[in-house]
């Protein structure tokens, strides 16, 4: 995804923005939506998620989401490319699988890196 990101920006967005008038001032903005709602599944929701399934879905949705805050960027607000494109990596990078550790249970029924006392 990261890489598919770059060449798109690559490819269409590093082209210079043509000459016609914006339809509305919000589309330059467009973009930070789908990235917010991606942060709040990071924060809010994938702490709680103890299954597998559904942390790989939250994983997956949320990810997709960080991206498009970059394709949006590119293909809607023109104005702000760069500076989208760039919280679409910082969003992508927050959904590094450091969580992914806690999935984890030994064949004793233990979790790693959990001690009971």
């Amino acid at each position: 995804m990261l890489n598919g990101l770059m060449v798109l920006y690559l490819v269409i967005g590093r082209k210079a923005a043509p000459a016609v008038p914006p339809v509305a001032e919000w589309t330059d903005f467009i973009g930070l939506g789908p990235l917010l709602i991606s942060t709040l599944l990071r924060l809010a929701v994938m702490p709680r998620t103890v299954e597998k399934r559904r942390g790989l879905a939250i994983y997956i949705i949320g990810l997709s989401l960080a991206e498009s805050c970059g394709l949006l960027g590119m293909l809607l607000a023109k104005s702000y490319t760069k500076q989208l494109v760039a919280f679409a990596l910082l969003g992508m990078l927050q959904w590094a699988p450091v969580f992914a550790r806690r999935f984890e249970v030994l064949s004793s029924g233990r979790v790693p890196g959990v001690s009971v006392q």
